[in-house]
């Protein structure tokens, strides 16, 4: 199953303002956003993140953030999981934003 992240309020009104922006979110609008009970149900789990500053984006670290029942109960463990990320350009973090995504992984 595919999701998404929930966006900041303040994007979102960023968003409206830049009409390419708002046609992109459009076309997602139909993917729901992910729940801690879609984490726990999945087999795996596969996340993927633009680049900012060689991190993943503050909304994916939202959601990592909102795990924290996940990890008390152990109710990730033993699932296999994958990271992604793309950047515009060479030498944009991919690296470090991959090192910062898989760290919590490690301890959910």
């Amino acid at each position: 199953m595919l999701r998404r992240v929930q966006e900041f309020e303040a994007v979102d009104q960023i968003i409206d303002q830049n009409e390419a922006a708002r046609q992109v979110r459009e076309q997602q609008q139909d993917i729901p956003i992910c729940t801690v009970d879609d984490l726990r149900s999945a087999d795996g789990v596969i996340f993927g993140s633009p680049t900012r500053y060689g991190n993943m984006t503050a909304q994916m670290k939202q959601l990592i953030d909102s795990t924290s029942s996940l990890w008390l109960n152990g109710e990730m463990e033993g699932k296999p999981a994958g990271l992604f990320t793309s950047t515009a350009s060479t030498h944009g973090g991919q690296e470090t934003t991959l090192l910062t995504m898989i760290v919590p992984l490690l301890y959910l």
